[in-house]
């Protein structure tokens, strides 16, 4: 009888206990997951608009990585220096290195300012040099599966006519389904790490955050919500974008922040959320062109 016990524990054991998923697991099957997607037919990544990227001063590292990057796709891209959240004295109103903004978002932290800035900063510079549509990337985006996925260029031009910004990267991102590229309303799907966005989009942003001809000041206030929308208006940089601008989520997600070389500066207590789901995202992608 104690035997019988025994053994009926051990297996409820085996059943409601879990393997433990550690960082080095996750980066191992992301690995795994790049070399399997390397089996697939190359062909040439073009990308025929205007590229911005945000880096810091400090991040000399991404810089020389996501360069490369680009240099072998022969992209022509332009540097948007990243607003350094950290200089912050006040969190409501300020001014550090010449850029000064007005906050209404008591939530935010100094470095979560900062990222929303920077990207505000990348619009304006978009807006500013007259760009019909640009691609906005953070300094972790890898170019990798530009290599094999559909072309962004056709993605880009099949898009709903009413967009502002189409996120190429989501987190908590779905299945794809049928095999064939989808844009899909965003709902609650996280990231800045890489979008497409239209002279619409930066018009929608830049409206509202934009109160005099001042190109280095922003006002960060919340919009006007209408009834029918039910996603909460956050401060946060996904959340704040593409909640200002009509956003379409692609899917599959076809480019992908490179989590393995690069953790969060922002959010470093999120390394293992970013490793599950570009890991998801290259599944979801191997399953999509296979």
């Amino acid at each position: 009888m104690l035997i019988t016990y025994i053994v009926i524990i051990l297996i409820l054991v085996l059943i409601f206990t879990k393997p433990k998923i550690t960082v080095t697991s996750l980066r191992n099957k992301i690995t795994e997951a790049k070399n399997k997607l390397s089996t697939f037919t190359r062909k040439i990544c073009k990308i025929d608009y205007p590229i911005y990227y945000i880096n810091m001063d400090k991040n000399l590292d991404r810089r020389k990585r996501i360069e490369e990057d680009l240099f072998s796709i022969q992209a022509q891209s332009k540097r948007i220096r990243g607003f350094n959240g950290y200089k912050i004295q006040n969190t409501n109103h300020d001014i550090v290195d010449g850029i000064e903004f007005f906050n209404s978002y008591s939530s935010l932290t100094r470095g979560e300012i900062g990222c929303l800035l920077s990207h505000l900063i990348t619009i304006q510079t978009a807006w500013d040099n007259g760009d019909a549509i640009a691609l906005v990337c953070e300094d972790d985006v890898s170019f990798f599966t530009c290599q094999f996925a559909p072309s962004l260029n056709k993605v880009v031009q099949n898009v709903p006519t009413d967009w502002g910004i189409l996120q190429l990267y989501a987190g908590s991102q779905k299945n794809c389904k049928n095999k064939v590229i989808q844009y899909i309303p965003r709902q609650d799907e996280w990231s800045c790490s890489c979008y497409f966005i239209s002279r619409k989009g930066m018009k929608q942003i830049l409206s509202v955050v934009k109160k005099n001809n001042n190109p280095n000041q922003f006002h960060i206030v919340p919009k006007i919500q209408t009834v029918e929308e039910k996603i909460p208006h956050r401060g946060e940089a996904d959340y704040y974008l593409y909640g200002l601008a009509t956003t379409y989520v692609v899917s599959p997600n076809l480019l992908f922040p490179d989590n393995i070389s690069n953790t969060s500066t922002l959010h470093t207590n999120h390394n293992k959320i970013h490793l599950n789901e570009e890991l998801r995202s290259y599944n979801i992608l191997i399953n999509f062109l296979s």
